[in-house]
């Protein structure tokens, strides 16, 4: 048997395929960005993402889901902690799709979309949890934003449905000739070009077929 194309692909290369969002955290003690490549995420100290600078963070906080359609929702797990996305509280067991907010463009992360998803554990943002940071009201803090990586969605490697269509430009067949009656439609001149006179046009016509010469005529009969 021989195995699929995702199977002889690097891990490296399946995850980037299979990628739909990063995870961008605004506290830089909670790491790098976390790739989300599973269609089902948990954010939690026992969970896929952790946040270790965030004592307050639940053992399975906010789970994370991609539907078939790509679309994406959170939900609030946490019975004793509270989570954030937008700004606005999320009540508990309940899914709510996560989509841009033009509310969040205060509380936007340099180099990422103004309008991008905000998800926070505790406190709405960043600048209130580091007002509660300063008050010793919290020991930590976190949040991120979640930047959607649409190649997945429009087309595999990137890029818009107008490039997409340029770069598959090459498939489409040329007629027969190639292309030259259509060229040849078009003046060189453009929309200024004057018509070739009609005297050139005719020296360049084919020469009228000639009648075959006359035979001669069968020899006479023996005597």
């Amino acid at each position: 048997r021989f195995a699929s194309a995702s199977a002889l692909m690097p891990k490296r290369d399946r995850e980037q395929d299979d990628r739909w969002g990063v995870l961008v955290p605004h506290n830089p003690l909670c790491g790098a960005p976390v790739p989300l490549c599973s269609p089902t995420v948990v954010i939690g100290r026992e969970g896929d993402v952790t946040a270790p600078c965030n004592p307050h963070l639940s053992r399975q906080h906010i789970r994370l889901e991609r539907d078939a359609a790509g679309a994406v929702y959170a939900t609030h797990l946490s019975a004793t902690n509270r989570t954030y996305l937008n700004g606005r509280q999320l009540a508990r067991d309940v899914a709510v799709r996560v989509e841009p907010d033009q509310g969040n463009a205060p509380f936007s992360l340099p180099g990422e979309a103004a309008d991008a998803p905000l998800l926070f554990a505790s406190w709405r943002n960043a600048e209130e949890a580091r007002a509660a940071l300063a008050d010793e009201h919290v020991r930590g803090w976190c949040g991120w934003t979640l930047r959607f990586d649409d190649s997945g969605q429009e087309t595999r490697g990137g890029g818009s449905a107008a490039a997409a269509a340029k770069k598959m430009a090459w498939l489409v067949p040329l007629p027969a000739d190639g292309g030259r009656a259509a060229a040849a439609a078009e003046p060189a001149g453009g929309a200024e070009a004057e018509a070739e006179p009609k005297q050139q046009i005719a020296s360049r016509a084919p020469p009228p077929a000639q009648p075959p010469p006359p035979q001669p005529p069968p020899p006479p009969p023996l005597q």
